[in-house]
């Protein structure tokens, strides 16, 4: 599998998956899969912890399949899913309340990387 580009759901039929514990992201994981989803064998199952599936892929239980992009160690690869796995996410506060200079620069970098993201989007 290491000299493929992209892995698709097919690609992962029958294997041993390392998959995420919380109920949301593992529909997310079950939508991409599709029908292939039940051929799945699931030996683990994690908290979004990179640590702990690096660690559990190392020792053989499987393979890791994570929505988050980080670095993995050299010793490992990540392969992207193909069709792409899009994971959205919402975040809100309160209108017109004062909040903490952490916080509001918080939401100020979240707002500008939304202007960028949405930028290259044809509406």
């Amino acid at each position: 599998m290491a000299d493929k580009e992209a892995v698709t759901p097919e690609d992962l039929e029958g294997m041993d998956i390392i998959m995420p514990r919380r109920l949301s992201v593992r529909n997310v994981f079950e939508n991409w899969f599709g029908p292939i989803y039940g051929t799945l064998k699931l030996p683990a199952t994690i908290n979004l912890s990179l640590y702990n599936t690096i660690a559990m892929v190392r020792a053989g239980v499987g393979k890791g399949i994570t929505p988050l992009d980080a670095d993995f160690p050299p010793d490992l690869q990540a392969i992207p899913l193909e069709p792409v796995l899009a994971v959205g996410s919402v975040i809100a506060w309160k209108k017109n309340q004062q909040q903490p200079r952490p916080v509001s620069l918080f939401a100020e970098f979240l707002q500008e990387r939304a202007k960028e993201y949405t930028s290259g989007i044809s509406k």
